[in-house]
């Protein structure tokens, strides 16, 4: 999708692959299908396209289920995870009816450590405030720093506005170390639904995050690389007209990389968003 081949040819490739098992496939479905919903999020084909994704993982996700099998390999683990994610990302059905009763379960069989990303963020795009509530205090009462960095994965992916707000000002707490926030803006802004509001957020607080990691850390250089999820182009603009004031040492190659990424994400959507949408229109696929 990067110009060079007909988005149809590489459709057809990636249908052909729909039942493939192998970790390396996936690791490369994965990346196209990544591709494929920056371009078409948003637009009249994505539902399409998400059904799309449902057939082609649903397969997998009923084989591999969410627990780990005596002498499994440690590529099917990997593949359970990466299946488990897809799962979650694109709704599919029976993925969502069992992340929700896993949860509800937790109390009598404990959840797997290698499931419980997949239950958190599950919960999160589902958005019950109730769930959040729940999330929110076992982060609090956590121990574990793992645990807690899943947790808070999770809590980034409820949208809604009242529990966005709730999440950034948990952030900016001591209850959140300065080297896991960046984590949540990871989510926040790779998270569509989310990625306008952190933007908006970490402009109004841009002194502040300067303040806290000086303007030569390393990890100012890490929010910039999170921005390159942009693919809207009133956004873009907006990245590169506040930058453009903010020329700090520690973030020149970053953002000139970050910079020509979007510019790449946004003439592939402008390029093939409407011929990948005929071919969603033209072929569908069952579940």
């Amino acid at each position: 999708l990067a110009g060079r081949i007909e988005p149809s040819t590489v459709l057809n490739f990636l249908t052909a692959y729909r039942n493939e098992e192998a970790y390396v496939v996936w690791v490369e479905i994965t990346a196209v299908l990544a591709t494929l919903r920056k371009i078409l999020y948003g637009t009249a084909a994505y539902p399409l396209f998400e059904s799309y994704v449902q057939a082609c993982v649903s397969p997998l996700f009923k084989k591999l289920g969410y627990t780990k099998k005596t002498g499994e390999s440690n590529l099917d683990t990997l593949l359970r995870s990466m299946i488990l994610s897809l799962a979650s990302l694109y709704n599919v059905p029976t993925a969502r009816k069992e992340a929700v009763t896993l949860f509800a379960q937790r109390t009598k069989k404990p959840l797997d450590p290698d499931v419980r990303s997949f239950v958190y963020s599950t919960l999160g795009r589902l958005g019950k405030k109730s769930d959040y509530e729940i999330l929110l205090a076992q982060f609090r009462k956590e121990e574990l720093h793992e645990e807690k960095n899943r947790l808070l994965a999770g809590l980034c992916m409820f949208s809604s506005p009242l529990l966005l707000k709730k999440t950034l000002s948990l952030i900016h707490t001591k209850e959140v170390r300065l080297q896991d926030r960046f984590r949540a803006y990871a989510v926040l802004l790779y998270n569509r639904e989310t990625q306008q509001e952190m933007w908006k957020y970490l402009k109004v607080h841009w002194s502040d995050i300067l303040a806290t990691y000086g303007e030569t850390s390393h990890s100012l250089s890490r929010i910039v690389e999170y921005l390159d999820a942009c693919v809207d182009e009133k956004m873009a603009k907006d990245i590169e007209k506040f930058f453009a004031k903010r020329a700090h040492p520690g973030i020149q190659r970053t953002l000139k990389q970050t910079l020509e990424k979007i510019s790449l994400h946004i003439k592939l959507k402008k390029k093939h968003q409407k011929a990948i949408s005929i071919w969603f229109q033209k072929n569908s696929f069952k579940k």
